[in-house]
């Protein structure tokens, strides 16, 4: 990714030299930090707990697009079939369901239509898991005990998808390099993660990495005072 943020980018060489680091270490350090975004940023849009519940609502709704709710003889009789309806409707933006009118809605009872939505559920947070894996390639090569990381209580949901992701590195004293990947196909969709919270993200962990090199700094200026 690019960033236009001449001004912070010196600010950050300015603090990582302070600190007494290179400059490999300071970007892995600002990798982490913009996978970490970019998993926040990717629909559905959110970082905490309730992101989960949103996808989860949102996957039932679509259903319920093109659905009806009844106790019994319903006409669509397995979870594959109530499966193959939803999916086959899903022309919307986002890959959502067009709403049809209650008459042309095919009938499912309440086991079957959850039985259904299962594999959806269980992959809800793919797109946004994967950037958790290059987040923690880039993590691992961090030097020192003072490391940023992703947490793992951040977004759990989704970080079971991390092998989805992975990073490049390409070393240099002056000028490295870093490249976050993200396997998930869906998550190259515009729709899903636009190219303008790219460029949002890219500038709000640029902002966190100097917050954070700024109290790392006052952390180890305090043990040294007190060594």
């Amino acid at each position: 990714m690019k960033t236009d943020n001449r001004q912070l980018e010196r600010s950050l060489a300015a603090a990582r030299k302070s600190f007494g680091e290179s400059s490999e270490q300071a970007l892995y350090r600002w990798g982490v930090q913009i996978a970490r975004e970019l998993a926040g940023a990717t629909q559905a849009f959110g970082k905490n707990k309730k992101t989960k519940d949103i996808q989860n609502k949102a996957i039932y709704l679509d259903a319920m697009n093109v659905c009806r709710l009844v106790e019994s003889r319903p006409s669509l009789k397995t979870p594959q079939e109530c499966y193959e309806w939803i999916e086959q409707h899903r022309t919307r933006g986002r890959r959502r369901t067009v709403k049809l009118p209650i008459e042309q809605r095919k009938t499912v009872t309440a086991a079957i239509l959850q039985e259904a939505l299962k594999p959806k559920r269980d992959n809800a947070g793919m797109a946004k898991g994967a950037w958790f894996g290059s987040g923690n390639q880039l993590s691992s090569k961090q030097s020192g005990t003072q490391k940023v990381n992703i947490g793992k209580n951040f977004l759990p949901h989704a970080q079971k998808f991390a092998n989805l992701g992975n990073a490049t590195t390409k070393r240099s004293v002056f000028s490295p390099k870093a490249e976050l990947n993200n396997t998930v196909k869906h998550s190259a969709n515009p729709e899903i993660l636009p190219q303008s919270r790219k460029t949002q993200v890219v500038k709000r962990a640029l902002l966190n990495i100097l917050k954070w090199y700024d109290k790392a700094a006052t952390a180890k200026f305090k043990k040294q005072k007190a060594a």
